[in-house]
């Protein structure tokens, strides 16, 4: 058993935890319970996939074996920092940053020679290439920092740093390049889908149906905020036939809810609803980036059906959200899809749409009375 835990340990330095992974990871950890590498990277699976039920079931804030060579404390504490921003603690995100700086300190000042420590399960993972992946993982924790405390540049350059550097594992460079789209699927969706489409080619050529079914998914639900609708349900269709590993569900789900959504059929009702549980499946998953892009692609599909108090409803509902939820510079994205349908409708029909949608609200609460 022990050779089977060193040889996992061997691959997620090599590749890192590739999105479907996070149950087999969590198993293996689950039956190592002492070891601090396992830990760490079961608790990143869970934070790459955003898998709120296994977060909640891991022991919480991890603490590196005082023994430990420097790089197994830097991804330690880049799992405690990205813990850190998910639940928007800013305590332990900013002081596992700082432990998280001083291990990677420690690491490349002590293994600069860069000599092969074989572990029995196996190839052997160099210390240079272990030091690129605890680089990864860092930038990666601090750069979901950077998103939560609204210093989105801080977080590209992160990320781009990940991207680009020769040691970053496989699955970390997916990663990276995944949230770069989501960051430019804000301002630039069509810049965004072209980048989901880089990463759609690297998730086939690795064989990861994970990261392949992610970046189809968030591609054309970013192709339909941008108006190409051609674009987004070929997307979808192919994120429909990928096989669904652990913890992928969803993205079939929402795959279909927007394939149904953007369906030429007559009436309405149907596709609405599916959009409302598009919203909904959005905001239960927590993934913050693809509830912007829904409900920006909503508030498309209700005023291009003449519903503009609805349009005006979500998106004003979207700001409240994601300010709720600390993701103010996200917001900022929203209020100016709003502006720019206050400036499309004009004063009075905005006037009209903004006093129809407060009686919207109303009604709902004197249904729910």
């Amino acid at each position: 058993m022990a050779e089977v835990a060193a040889g996992r340990l061997d691959a997620l330095w090599r590749d890192g935890p590739f999105r479907g992974q996070a149950a087999a990871v969590a198993a293996v950890s689950a039956e190592h319970p002492d070891d601090a590498e396992l830990r760490a990277f079961a608790m990143l699976a869970a934070l790459r996939e955003n898998d709120r039920a296994r977060l909640a079931a891991l022991p919480g804030l991890l603490e590196p074996p005082a023994a430990a060579v420097p790089e197994v404390h830097a991804l330690v504490h880049a799992a405690n920092a990205w813990l850190g921003a998910v639940t928007l603690d800013a305590t332990v995100t900013w002081e596992a940053q700082r432990r998280l700086g001083e291990a990677l300190e420690r690491a490349a000042a002590e293994h600069a020679g860069g000599a092969a420590e074989p572990r029995g399960g196996g190839p052997a993972v160099t210390a240079p290439r272990r030091l690129g992946a605890a680089r990864a993982w860092g930038s990666l924790a601090v750069a979901e920092g950077a998103v939560v405390g609204g210093e989105l540049e801080t977080a590209r350059r992160h990320l781009k740093a990940v991207a680009a550097a020769p040691e970053t594992p496989p699955a970390c460079r997916l990663a990276a390049a995944g949230r770069l789209a989501e960051l430019d699927g804000v301002a630039e969706p069509r810049a965004a889908v072209r980048r989901l489409d880089g990463v759609t080619e690297q998730a086939e050529r690795l064989e990861q149906a994970g990261e392949l079914l992610h970046a189809l998914t968030i591609g054309g639900l970013l192709s339909l905020a941008a108006g190409d609708r051609d674009g987004g349900r070929s997307r979808l269709r192919r994120a429909i036939l990928v096989s669904a590993p652990d913890g992928s569900l969803r993205h079939h789900t929402l795959a279909r809810m927007l394939l149904a959504v953007t369906e030429d059929r007559p009436g309405s009702d149907g596709a609405l609803q599916e959009l409302a549980e598009a919203i909904r499946l959005a905001a239960a998953d927590g993934d913050s980036f693809s509830y912007l892009a829904v409900i920006g692609l909503a508030a498309r599909v209700y005023h291009a059906r003449g519903a503009d108090a609805d349009a005006v409803l979500t998106l004003s509902n979207g700001i409240h959200q994601l300010r709720s939820a600390g993701l103010a510079a996200l917001a900022l994205g929203v209020e100016a899809q709003r502006d720019a349908l206050r400036a499309e409708l004009g004063e009075e029909r905005y006037a009209k749409a903004m006093e129809d949608a407060v009686a919207l609200l109303e009604r709902d609460l004197q249904r729910t009375a």
